[in-house]
């Protein structure tokens, strides 16, 4: 069996997935040299700023007290059925190393925020994860869907990452977790280079042992801004050609480069 449960359903049908590709266009030790050092910086990043934060300020104490409200609940129901479904079809679909996705560790996150009492250590945790709702965005701005076959599948997608960005809302709104000021960019550089630590740190080694896409950071910039614009240059360039007034334009067919950078 192996490691079947976890890989072996990601197939090279969609080609930014998976794929040799995914490892060939960078050296070995272009990759080790920029793991090292971007590593050793978030860490140094996060060490200074954790020794400058400001104390936590925890609600009243009868805040703390009282029950979770019928909301509060509706939410981490909800949340925790979206979450479960979602790694049911990953498990159906062989292909749970993609339950170690930035938004599903965040989703485990906000689960037990939801769940738990507000104290130092769960605001520490709400602040950062605060931090990393780029996460959310930039998967409602270049949506991932296609490989997504199951009935439902593509409607979790769409409701856990809307939820990602409703629960916070509301946690702040009842006064549960509270924020940093505005003036305090601590908390936020913490929350930028933890998450960019995991995904030089765990994600990335991932993607390159198992040639599956995890969204490490190098790789999506290659795949999401340069890929595009070779698309787009692509595409100029074939109009240009069908312009010219010969009896046979020449097309060229645009095929973008993050076909070819997948992992």
């Amino acid at each position: 069996m192996g490691w079947d449960w976890a890989v072996a359903g990601i197939s090279d049908d969609i080609p930014r997935t998976t794929g040799p590709e995914c490892i060939n266009y960078m050296t070995d030790r272009r990759r080790w040299m920029e793991t090292i050092l971007l590593s050793t910086l978030f860490i140094f990043i996060m060490h200074r700023s954790w020794q400058r934060l400001q104390p936590i300020k925890l609600p009243p104490l009868p805040e703390i007290q009282k029950p979770h409200s019928p909301t509060r609940l509706f939410f981490l129901i909800a949340l925790s059925m979206i979450f479960g479904i979602e790694m049911g079809f990953k498990l159906s679909g062989q292909s749970m190393i993609f339950a170690l996705n930035p938004c599903h560790v965040q989703s485990c996150l906000q689960i037990f925020l939801l769940a738990a009492k507000p104290t130092k250590t769960t605001t520490a945790l709400f602040r950062i994860q605060m931090s990393n709702l780029n996460g959310p965005f930039l998967a409602f701005l270049f949506p991932e869907v296609e490989g997504r076959t199951y009935p439902f599948e593509q409607a979790t997608y769409w409701i856990q990452h809307a939820l990602l960005y409703i629960i916070p809302i509301y946690i702040i709104r009842s006064g549960a977790y509270t924020v940093e000021d505005l003036s305090e960019f601590h908390w936020s550089h913490i929350g930028t280079a933890f998450m960019l630590f995991y995904h030089f740190v765990l994600l990335s080694p991932l993607s390159i042992n198992t040639k599956k896409w995890m969204g490490t950071p190098r790789d999506w910039a290659a795949y999401r801004i340069k890929g595009q614009n070779n698309t787009f240059y692509e595409v100029k360039f074939a109009q240009k050609k069908a312009n010219t007034g010969s009896s046979k334009p020449y097309i060229r067919r645009a095929i973008p480069i993050e076909n070819y950078l997948c992992c």
